[in-house]
C-alpha cells in the first residue's frame, strides 16, 4: 500500500505511478490542499502535463481510501484558499441552486479562512462530484460536463506558465466560458452576473494582471489540443442555467477567435 500525502500534483504523480507499477499498486490519499480536498481527491481520473499542454497524458486509478482533515486548511496561504474556492464554486454552480446558494452564504467566511465555512463547502463540493461520478465514472457522458470552465481555464493556466494557480484559472475559465454562453444567447444576463460576482472575488490582482495580457489569438492554439476537439470544432461545455450544462460548438478559426476575444473583453469590462 502506498500512502500519498499532499495536494493535486502529488496525487497525480503518485496515482500514475501506482497505476503503472506492476499493473496496479493500491494507494491511500491524504489530501492537504483545499483544492484536493474539495475536488480531486475523489474520482479515478489522473493526468499529467506534457509539452505545453495541460493534462495531455492520463488514465484512471482511484485510491482505495481518502482521509480528509480540514485542519490542513489552517496551514494554507491565501492563494491556495482562492484556488480551492475556484473549483468549489465551479462544482456548486454545476450542482444547482441549493449548492450555489450555500456558496453565496458561506463565501465571505470561506474567504476569511473560516474552517467551518470551508468544511461545509468542501462537503457540498464533494457531494456534487460524487453524484456525477457515481453515474459516469469514466467520463463517457454525464461526467464530461465536469469539463465546464476547464477548457479555457487550462489554457489560461498554461499560457501563464502556471503562475496562475489551477483553481484561479478555473474561476477565470468560468468567467470567459459564461461570457461565451451569454454571447450565444444560452445564458441569461442575470445568471452571468450572479456567478461573475462570486468568481471575480476569487481572482487575485496578480492573476488579473497576467490574464489581461493574454489574447484570444494566444488561447486558440492551445484549445486545438483539447481532447474535445472534433475536426476543426471544439465541443465546449457551457452553462445554460444554474445546474444545467450543455455542449456547444466553438469553431477553431477566425470566428472562434472573435468569440473568445469578445468574451475576454466582457470579463475585463466587468472588472473595470
Amino acid at each position: 500500500m502506498l500512502f500519498v500525502i499532499g495536494g493535486g500534483i502529488t496525487q497525480d504523480v503518485a496515482a500514475t505511478a501506482s497505476a503503472l507499477y506492476k499493473r496496479g499498486l493500491p494507494w491511500t490519499l491524504i489530501p492537504t490542499t483545499l483544492l484536493s480536498q474539495a475536488d480531486s481527491c475523489i474520482g479515478s481520473k489522473t493526468c499529467l502535463n506534457y509539452g505545453h499542454a495541460k493534462n495531455l497524458l492520463g488514465l484512471f486509478c482511484a485510491p482505495r481510501q481518502v482521509h480528509i482533515d480540514p485542519a490542513f486548511t489552517r496551514t494554507l496561504p491565501r492563494d491556495d484558499i482562492l484556488s480551492g474556492l475556484g473549483e468549489i464554486l465551479r462544482l456548486c454552480v454545476t450542482g444547482g441552486e441549493p449548492s450555489l446558494r450555500l456558496f453565496e452564504r458561506l463565501s465571505a467566511g470561506a474567504l476569511s479562512g473560516s474552517e467551518a465555512a470551508l468544511t461545509q463547502l468542501t462537503h457540498a463540493s464533494l457531494s456534487v462530484k460524487t453524484r456525477i461520478i457515481e453515474e459516469d465514472e469514466y467520463e463517457l457522458d454525464l461526467r464530461r460536463a465536469m469539463n465546464y470552465a476547464h477548457t479555457i481555464g487550462h489554457a489560461v493556466e498554461a499560457l501563464s506558465n502556471y503562475a496562475i494557480p489551477h483553481g484561479v484559472g478555473i474561476a477565470l475559465g468560468m468567467l470567459v466560458e459564461n461570457a461565451i454562453a451569454l454571447q450565444k444567447g444560452m445564458l441569461s444576463k442575470t445568471a452571468f452576473q450572479r456567478i461573475a460576482v462570486l468568481a471575480h472575488a476569487l481572482v487575485p490582482e496578480t492573476a488579473w494582471k497576467i490574464f489581461s495580457g493574454l489574447g484570444a489569438e494566444a488561447l486558440l492554439p492551445l484549445l486545438r489540443n483539447d481532447k474535445k476537439v472534433v475536426g476543426s470544432t471544439l465541443k465546449l461545455a457551457l452553462l445554460q442555467d444554474i445546474g444545467h450544462i450543455v455542449f456547444a460548438d466553438l469553431p477553431l478559426d477566425e470566428r472562434g477567435t472573435k468569440t473568445v476575444r469578445n468574451a475576454i473583453h466582457e470579463v475585463l469590462e466587468m472588472r473595470s
